[in-house]
Parts: C-alpha cells; sequence; structure tokens
C-alpha cells in the first residue's frame, strides 16, 4: 500500500485547512460492500477519458479539463473524504512506474476535492493541499505502483456542482505545484455539460520552463 509521504502540509494535524489524504484500505471497502453500494464504480469508462503514461513522460504535466462534481456523496467511500463526485470516474491514468514520484492534483476557481482508487484498490482523498493555492486538492505518491489510477474531482458542495476544472498528472516536485497551477491559469478549454452532451477533446498544455531562483526540480529534470 502507498503510504503519502510524511512531509506533506497536507498530512499535517491540527493545521487550519480542511485537509486530509487517507488511504482506505481494500478490506475496509469491502467490508462497506456489505451494507450500501459504493457510489462510485471504477468498471465505468472515464466520462473524460483515459491515458497511458510511463515513468518520464513528457511533456510534463498532463492536463486535462473537466466538469467537476456530482451527485454521490464522497463520504459514502470513507467517511474521512468530503465533496460530491459522480459514479464513474472523471478521468483514468494507466501508468508505469520506473524512479519518479507521482502527484496528481486540481485546479479549479470553486472549492473542489479528490478522490482516487489506486492500482492496489486503495482510497486516497484529499480536500485542500497544502502545496496549492486557495481549495484546490493534491495526492502525492512517493513510490507509485504501476497500474490504473481512477480519479474523481468533487465539488466541497452542491452549490458548487458542475463547475470547471483541470486534472494535473506531473512527475515534478510538490514545491513546483503552485507555478504549474499559476501557468496553466486562463488556458481552459470549453468544458461540455457530462450528462447532456459528449466530452471536449483534452488539450495538451505547453511544457513549464523552469526559471532560475523560481522553480527547482527536486525529482524530475525536464
Amino acid at each position: 500500500m502507498i503510504m503519502p509521504n510524511s512531509n506533506k502540509r497536507f498530512l499535517a494535524c491540527g493545521c487550519a485547512m480542511r485537509s486530509h489524504l487517507i488511504p482506505v484500505t481494500v478490506s475496509i471497502v469491502l467490508a462497506a460492500l456489505n451494507t450500501t453500494a459504493m457510489a462510485q464504480d471504477s468498471t465505468q469508462p472515464a466520462t473524460y477519458g483515459s491515458i497511458a503514461l510511463s515513468s518520464g513522460f513528457s511533456p510534463d504535466p498532463h492536463v486535462v479539463d473537466i466538469t467537476v462534481g456530482g451527485d454521490n456523496n464522497a463520504a459514502d467511500t470513507d467517511s474521512s473524504c468530503v465533496g460530491y463526485v459522480a459514479s464513474s470516474p472523471d478521468y483514468s491514468l494507466e501508468y508505469t512506474y520506473e524512479q519518479y514520484a507521482l502527484g496528481i492534483f486540481a485546479i479549479s476557481a470553486t472549492d473542489t476535492t479528490l478522490l482516487i482508487n489506486d492500482p492496489e484498490g486503495v482510497w486516497f482523498c484529499n480536500d485542500d493541499s497544502g502545496d496549492l493555492d486557495s481549495a484546490n486538492p493534491g495526492i502525492y505518491f512517493s513510490s507509485p505502483k504501476t497500474g490504473r489510477y481512477d480519479i474523481w474531482v468533487g465539488s466541497y458542495s452542491t452549490e458548487t456542482n458542475y463547475g470547471s476544472a483541470k486534472i494535473v498528472i506531473s512527475e515534478q516536485d510538490t514545491a513546483n505545484w503552485r507555478t504549474i497551477a499559476t501557468s496553466l491559469a486562463g488556458t481552459s478549454a470549453p468544458i461540455d455539460d457530462p450528462v447532456n452532451s459528449v466530452p471536449v477533446t483534452p488539450i495538451e498544455p505547453p511544457v513549464v520552463i523552469p526559471t532560475e531562483g523560481v522553480i527547482q526540480y527536486g525529482r524530475k529534470s525536464l
């Protein structure tokens, strides 16, 4: 089971943020299935598509535009999770691990949450990441597993359902997440309603170019 990096700020107890990154073991999930049906269904195709990436992928980051939220309470998956998500994954990543850490985060003007089912069937959730500005969530896998990662981006409340957001997949150090988010601001493609229309084709963003004295790559050099 992947254990989140203990040095990451979104794991700190007693912080002012609503941040939490909680792995939920497969046994707990299976126990929950005895009493209630899972709201999240990894067997369904992802609404906004999927991609296969291997360690060292380029361009980094990989970004996809989505619409967040849904009718299902993420707390039905685990009581530590928050937000409202769709039944089907928003996006799926088939990842081949070799050497780099893996980060998956979301950026949006609305308050979002993040829920990921990893290749071993372990659930991870996060609300506000300390490595991002505003109310954006992120999950960092220091030793990612090879396999499929199903990703849901939720809205913190039903009042902010169906806002636009970006899912960002990167092997760069978490110290760079804010710079990546800033570089992507204002680059959203039009978002279709996933219920009433066909999702748009994701647009690949330009590579983030490091600036001396501003970005230092601790995991991967571009």
